[in-house]
């Protein structure tokens, strides 16, 4: 059978209110490089009894950047690093150019105009980069922006929402990784989790291959993401493959968060708040073993000890615990688990193998493996701490709120085929009921206008 991506099988946006697809993978029918497997898809069975809450998140904003002319732009505005307070925009342009960013409310009144930074040259490709730092903004509020020149006013349009205070509302984000490679499976599965609602999104690693190189990004992760990021706040780490390129300084320029451009190597991990829930965003790939196993551990155990929210969630590229093809790495595990365990980190997320691994409950720490964001799957069995595993392309759904935070595993059809809950920090038993659907109110979509 050959492979029949979400959007053709289904449609994009398409579902109707109330409906949730549920079907299952079939034997995948193409090998790529390397082992690879591409996922394949049946058209979706519907089941008229598992229920999509449908909203829109963004329809009160001025009209949508699909009606409306973008500016020529290498990379079209992409929101990160979005906090209770603000965010940071980024953007890239052939040229230099005098912008002026306007920051609105749904009524279209202008609550600030932010300064641009002076554009910075890309590595190893022509073009410039802007960024600007949003901030004075409301929590939980939505807003709506728009990025043109004095010969082009007003052409690239987006919208946003703030995070809650820390430790209050709830969190609701995708986890994904080893995505970047712009195959019919990348697309498929962000065709499955873009109507979806999300407040962020998070990318565990090997975001543009081959070489994670400024124009392999342009094509194989801003490209293929373009629409969504509009929208929604990315938060990632480096994988393997960021770094085969000047230090992963293509990356670094993309992703790094606000002033950590030029840090030292062993700043590169960092951390956030979102709702209840803290995050620990770490990286895995410096050359220097000394760094990596010592000042990015003692800035783990600093960050961990004066963390106080309900939830802990860890994401690195390569995994601790892994049954997949590369297996885990246990120098990282020696590094971190202890501290996972001290500091009661329930959930780890991690990629670089291609397939779905979720771990039993390892001193207190579960173990999840997401590589299946669209470079390929790859065979996987059963290992001494498995509990589930899948091979499929596929991406994580996460809610939390102050007294649990549920994991769903989703394949390219939006079936999902795997859930676990956590309660304080600690993991439970898989649930009994819905792994074929989601809870109404859990998983939502939205459409963005």
């Amino acid at each position: 059978m050959p492979h029949v991506p979400y959007s053709s099988a289904v449609g994009r946006y398409a579902l109707p209110l109330a409906i949730l697809t549920s079907c299952g993978i079939v034997a995948p029918d193409r090998a790529n490089e390397q082992g690879h497997h591409s996922a394949s898809a049946t058209p979706a069975r519907v089941d008229p009894t598992a229920g999509l809450r449908y909203r829109d998140r963004h329809g009160r904003c001025p009209p949508s950047p699909e009606s409306r002319p973008l500016l020529p732009m290498l990379r079209a505005p992409y929101l990160l690093h979005t906090t209770d307070y603000g965010t940071t925009l980024r953007w890239s342009t052939k040229d230099t150019a005098s912008f002026d960013l306007v920051v609105r409310n749904p009524k279209d009144e202008t609550i600030i105009r932010p300064p641009v930074d002076s554009p910075r040259a890309r590595d190893g490709a022509p073009g410039w980069s802007y960024s600007t730092q949003i901030s004075g903004l409301r929590p939980s509020t939505h807003y709506c922006y728009s990025l043109g020149t004095s010969s082009n006013k007003n052409s690239a349009w987006g919208s946003f929402r703030t995070a809650p205070v820390p430790g209050t509302g709830t969190t609701e984000f995708i986890v994904l990784a080893d995505v970047g490679k712009n195959t019919t499976d990348q697309r498929a599965v962000r065709d499955a989790f873009a109507p979806l609602s999300a407040q962020f999104v998070l990318f565990a690693g090997d975001i543009a291959y081959d070489d994670g190189s400024t124009l392999e990004f342009d094509r194989n992760f801003f490209a293929v993401y373009r629409d969504y990021l509009l929208h929604t706040p990315v938060f990632a780490v480096s994988g393997n493959h960021e770094y085969r390129t000047h230090d992963a300084l293509p990356y670094r320029q993309a992703f790094a968060p606000p002033g950590d451009l030029e840090t030292p190597v062993e700043s590169r991990g960092y951390s956030f708040d979102w709702g209840p829930v803290h995050f620990v965003m770490l990286d895995t790939e410096i050359d220097d073993k000394r760094v990596l196993g010592d000042a990015q551990r003692r800035w783990l155990d600093r960050d961990l000890s004066d963390n106080h929210q309900p939830h802990t969630v860890a994401v690195l590229h390569r995994p601790p615990h892994s049954s997949g093809y590369h297996g885990s790495d246990l120098g990282l595990r020696a590094s971190f688990a202890p501290i996972f365990q001290r500091h009661r980190v329930a959930l780890v997320i991690a990629g670089h193998d291609h397939n779905y691994e979720r771990s039993e409950n390892i001193d207190g720490t579960t173990y999840i493996v997401t590589g299946g964001g669209g470079r390929g799957t790859r065979p996987i069995k059963k290992g001494k701490h498995s509990r589930v595993v899948e091979r499929a392309a596929h991406f994580l759904h996460i809610f939390a709120t102050t007294s649990t935070l549920r994991v769903a595993a989703i394949d390219a059809t939006r079936r999902v085929f795997d859930q676990v809950e956590f309660q304080a920090s600690t993991a439970v038993e898989p649930l009994d009921e819905g792994l074929r659907s989601i809870e109404s109110g859990k998983i939502s979509s939205h459409n963005k206008g």
